[in-house]
Order: structure tokens, then sequence, then C-alpha cells
């Protein structure tokens, strides 16, 4: 039997679990620890993770004002990728959202990240806008699709 999906409103005291988690997913493009406790320290940050034990395995970081929402980072542990979690937390993450008062929500991602790409599209973000040369990697550039859901 599969362990039940935890999801949960991040703390500050999670810090140093959620560095762990963003630097698996990210590796060298990850936030550092101090990126991520700044983050959460703003009024307007809202996180959210997803957990099916202790650890957290998944968590989606969003700035919040009035009625928008943008997601600023969103990982999933890779040993725990493609079993439906980022889908389960981007669905929490805007019924929450929605409960709050907020309309809209945002996100960039990169054009070459075609898993990425695909999870927004399968939570019904649609494709808004280009930045072209947006996300700066090693000796080349990528693009960001701007997206967004109404709720």
């Amino acid at each position: 039997m599969a362990d039940a999906l935890n999801f949960y409103e991040v703390s500050a005291n999670e810090l140093p679990a959620l560095a762990r988690l963003h630097k698996k997913s990210f590796g060298a493009a990850a936030w550092s620890r101090d990126q991520l406790a700044q983050s959460l320290s703003l009024a307007t940050t809202y996180a959210l993770a997803v957990s099916k034990g202790v650890a957290p395995c998944g968590v989606v970081l969003c700035q919040h004002v009035g009625e928008e929402a943008e997601i600023l980072t969103l990982c999933i542990d890779p040993d725990s990728q493609r079993q439906g979690m980022g889908l389960s937390l981007l669905r929490m993450l805007r019924e929450t959202l929605r409960q709050k008062g907020t309309h809209y929500l945002r996100l960039d991602v990169a054009d070459d990240n075609a898993p990425a790409f695909a999870l927004y599209k399968k939570a019904g973000f649609i494709e808004t806008g280009l930045r072209k040369g947006y996300y700066k990697r090693l000796g080349h550039t990528a693009n960001a699709v701007t997206m967004e859901i109404v709720l």
C-alpha cells in the first residue's frame, strides 16, 4: 500500500530539509539556504510542502499578494518524481490560494525544461508570454515561458 501524501505549510524550522531538497532537485542552480530563508521570512511568501513521511519530498514557494500569486520555485525530490506528487502539490496549492481569495496564479518556466512544462500544462496552466534569454545557464541561455491559471 502506498504511503498517503501529507500537505502542510512550511515553517522556517524546516529550512535545513528544504535546502537539501532544493539542492538535490536543482544541483548547482539550487537556491542557497540564505535565499530560501530570505524568501520564507517575507510576509507575502506562502510555502507548501508534501511528504510521505517525516521529511518533505516536495515543496512550492510562491508570493501571494491580494488576488494574485506567483510560483517562485517548485521542486520534487528526484527519487519521488513521476508519481503524481507535483500535480498533487499544485492542486493543493491552487485550492489553498483560492481559499485565501487568490484569482490568478502565475509562473515562469524554462522552455528547455520539458518535464516542468508538461506538468504545468497538465495542471491547467496556459501560456501567456515569453521572456527571451531569461535564464542564464553555463554556456547558454533559455527562454522563460510565462504561464497562468485562473483559480
